[in-house]
């Protein structure tokens, strides 16, 4: 069954749970779903993904074909708080990382990018993204993961090197280094 697909059973078991009355809450969580379905789809048409699964867990923590890209670049922003706070070096290292991608200023995945750095984000959104990268790693040759792996490695390095470590003697710290060891793990 799709998403927003209903059996024969589902309306007799919403009539029982919601008997003749509360008609608006029904119409309303009817609209809720048809949006939810909405939103799916228009992720697939995105990102090429038809996994249901992965699309309502991406949906679930906000995830639209619009701030696709943000998600795409939250190991940067993980990078950065990996030490619970973000510097001005980090945060341009992100940004800089971020216009290398396509993602420009004004867009809804650069406000979006500039949010989770100046409040970290909840960690469900690398749940999110780890499940991205699943569904990614499993469409693509071996090849191409290993240019993305790569790709967005050098990125979040660049931003782990941006602030410097002790005396700028170590350039990453072992925060930083566990989040960067986290996200290498991710790619499988």
């Amino acid at each position: 069954m799709t998403p927003g697909e209903r059996s024969p059973h589902h309306d007799h078991l919403e009539e029982s749970f919601f008997g003749d009355t509360h008609g608006d809450l029904r119409e309303r969580l009817r609209v809720a779903e048809r949006t939810r379905t909405e939103q799916m789809a228009s992720l697939a048409d995105v990102s090429g993904i038809h996994d249901v699964e992965v699309l309502e867990k991406l949906v679930l923590v906000g995830v639209r074909s619009e701030t696709l890209a943000a998600l795409t670049l939250y190991p940067l922003v993980a990078v950065a708080w990996a030490d619970g706070k973000v510097d001005r070096h980090e945060r341009q290292a992100v940004l800089n990382g971020a216009a290398r991608c396509g993602v420009e200023p004004g867009s809804v995945s650069h406000d979006l990018l500039s949010g989770w750095l100046a409040r970290e984000p909840d960690t469900v959104l690398l749940d999110a993204w780890k499940a991205l990268v699943a569904e990614i790693a499993r469409r693509v040759d071996d090849d191409w993961r290993e240019i993305f792996t790569r790709e967005l490695l050098s990125r979040a390095f660049a931003v782990a090197d941006a602030s410097g470590g002790f005396l700028a003697l170590e350039k990453i710290s072992a925060e930083e280094q566990h989040v960067l060891d986290e996200l290498r793990a991710a790619f499988g």
